[in-house]
């Protein structure tokens, strides 16, 4: 069994770290003035209490649209993974307005797109929605980030080896959802193929987000 030094290890958890530091998508002074723990739920009951707070909150967007004095965004709050990616929609704890005097170009922050973004509470608006109305939390941006589109992979089962494993290391009846390329690297969601409807489908986006990709 090989040992290794405390240095080594002190090393190695250092540069992980570092490489997750440089790839969060929000400034680690505003990761330091956030809020740790605040939720849509909590600003919408304590409006007045949370009024100046820092979040740093992600999802899909809902809508954009630029009025005279800024761009707004409605976004489907969903929580965020350690690099700050939003994860299933699923999961939602609400809804929420983003605000930005510059402008935000519709043909980039369209429907469906995931965003993560750092802002300053300002207060919370009521809304009609559908046959009643809603309260969403008001969000003055500070820094946002733009995701790169999902591309959904199907792929059928590759298995070549004894354990009967597949080609990437994981069962053959599994395959990962989002997939995502960095070179030889790739990570997502492992899902079992019984979750997809027929054999061969490509570009199949998850479950509630069918209108959103069109």
């Amino acid at each position: 069994m090989t040992r290794h030094h405390p240095f080594e290890i002190l090393l190695l958890a250092a540069t992980t770290v570092g490489l997750l530091n440089c790839s969060y998508p929000i400034s680690s002074q505003l990761r330091r003035q956030a809020t740790p723990g605040l939720t849509i739920p909590m600003v919408v009951k304590n409006p007045a209490t949370y009024r100046g707070a820092t979040v740093i909150w992600g999802g899909r967007i809902l809508d954009v649209s630029r009025e005279k004095e800024y761009s707004q965004l409605i976004v489907l709050e969903s929580p965020l993974d350690f690099m700050g990616m939003p994860n299933a929609i699923e999961y939602s704890r609400g809804r929420f307005i983003a605000r930005r005097s510059e402008l935000l170009d519709p043909a980039l922050y369209r429907l469906g797109r995931r965003v993560t973004l750092a802002g300053e509470i300002t207060g919370t608006e009521t809304r009609p929605l559908d046959n009643g109305n809603y309260t969403y939390p008001v969000v003055r941006i500070q820094q946002i980030h733009l995701w790169d589109p999902e591309i959904y992979v199907y792929s059928p089962p590759y298995s070549y080896n004894p354990d009967g494993f597949g080609r990437f290391g994981f069962p053959p009846e599994y395959y990962y959802w989002p997939f995502y390329g960095y070179g030889d690297g790739f990570y997502g969601r492992l899902l079992p193929y019984s979750s997809i409807e027929s054999q061969g489908r490509r570009n199949i986006p998850p479950k509630g987000l069918e209108k959103m990709e069109r």
